[in-house]
């Protein structure tokens, strides 16, 4: 029988976060305040002290509905999920690449493009990327939770072990959705540091690059670093976001490559 809590294992989410804390410790902004460990670890916790809870809660609701053994059944929708995902994936990285392209101006969300890059005396002001960055994970939020509860009502129909697969990822997603999401909102507060830090150690190597705000987002130029970077790390995080969902398509596959070995 499929272990299905081990989907959802403290070691799965830590090496699920690591590629999105990597590269926040590259950029020297995850010290304190969200370091691997922290991020990762105080996830895993999480997890860990509501797991059982969680699994009892999914038992119970399946022993309620009277689930028994049987043959995966497939549908139209739930052949499609695997499809619908790929499609979400595609569509959202496509929105995010869009928004930090060089000539931005014709996205639905562009990169801000300042008057003035800023000098010493007044330093370009941050909160126009904060908003950027904000608005970004509440349209990722948005369509994750969505297709993560389309994926759980597909599979639940297709097997008892998928059925419990879902219920068991309802019941950590109800748990556990206001800690991420408290750990996902630091992240732009995070990128304020590295905006910071480049601005700076940029503003004393060329004064000229800094202050006109062409020249700022060439190749080379400090805030066309931050924008690669912030592009970089936004994408990071949608890939942790969309875990828990190719978490169950990969069950559902290997129920279904299971039941026609």
């Amino acid at each position: 029988m499929t272990n299905i809590s081990a989907h959802v294992s403290p070691t799965t989410v830590k090496m699920q976060s690591s590629a999105l804390i990597r590269f926040l410790s590259e950029l020297d902004v995850a010290e304190n305040t969200l370091s691997h460990n922290d991020f990762g670890e105080r996830l895993g916790r999480l997890i860990g002290v509501s797991d059982s809870i969680a699994l009892a809660a999914a038992h119970s609701k399946l022993r309620r509905a009277g689930l028994a053994e049987s043959d995966i059944k497939l549908n139209p929708e739930t052949n499609d999920i695997e499809e619908k995902t790929q499609q979400v994936r595609a569509a959202s990285i496509m929105f995010i690449n869009k928004s930090f392209e060089h000539d931005a101006g014709a996205a639905s969300l562009p990169f801000p493009v300042p008057n003035a890059a800023g000098t010493h005396d007044t330093p370009l002001a941050y909160e126009p990327y904060f908003r950027l960055y904000a608005t970004h994970q509440r349209e990722l939020d948005s369509k994750v939770q969505s297709l993560r509860a389309e994926v759980r009502q597909a599979i639940s129909e297709a097997h008892p072990k998928l059925a419990q697969l879902s219920a068991l990822d309802e019941a950590l997603d109800n748990t556990l959705s206001p800690h991420t999401r408290k750990l996902f909102v630091s992240i732009p507060k995070l990128l304020e540091k590295r905006f910071r830090s480049l601005q700076v150690s940029l503003n004393t190597v060329n004064t000229h690059s800094t202050t006109d705000p062409q020249q700022c987002l060439q190749p080379g130029g400090w805030l066309a670093q931050f924008r690669d970077e912030m592009k970089q790390v936004l994408l990071a995080e949608f890939e942790l976001r969309l875990q828990p969902v190719t978490g169950m398509i990969k069950a559902f596959n290997k129920e279904v490559n299971a039941g026609h070995a």
